[in-house]
């Protein structure tokens, strides 16, 4: 465990100096979480194997992401509350192995590129929500095929990935 906590402060050391650099590529709160939070930045190294270089990569690229999609501002009341109601993106249950259930209800993905950034956010909203909660556990994404077409098919995974 000390190994890992060397790395992680290396890492956050590192990260540091690429701050400097793209300090407007994230958001505040996120490089301080970086700097305070060994276990976050555990769990980015256990997500690259423990390659160094490979983990600010992966930093890097979500704390962008994560200022893109605002995730540190998004709650219920800021997302569309349709968005809630049609039950198309929810945690619920638990796997065999005790990990949390992400469901994706397919039938109610349609092509929409309105909706993609709300769609997007509310992706966001749950994951944070699930990390704030859960604090570095797995999560099962469950895709809920039932009542689906083609077309939804092709929607979710255009709007998703």
């Amino acid at each position: 465990m000390l190994t890992c906590y060397l790395v992680a402060n290396l890492i956050q050391e590192e990260f540091e100096a690429w701050v400097f650099y793209k300090s407007e590529k994230y958001d505040s709160r996120d490089v301080e979480r970086l700097q305070q939070d060994d276990k976050w930045v555990e769990n980015y190294l256990i997500w690259r194997h423990d390659v160094v270089d490979d983990t600010l990569k992966m930093i890097d690229e979500s704390l962008q992401w994560r200022k893109e999609y605002t995730v540190n501002d998004l709650t219920e009341s800021v997302l569309p509350k349709w968005l809630f109601e049609n039950g198309s993106l929810f945690l619920h249950g638990y796997d065999k192995e005790g990990y949390k259930l992400f469901w994706f209800r397919v039938k109610h993905h349609t092509r929409d590129p309105k909706q993609q950034l709300e769609k997007k956010k509310l992706v966001a909203f749950w994951l944070e929500h699930y990390a704030k909660r859960d604090h570095g556990k797995p999560l099962t994404v469950v895709f809920d095929m039932a009542e689906t077409g083609i077309s939804h098919i092709v929607s979710i995974f255009i709007v998703f990935f």
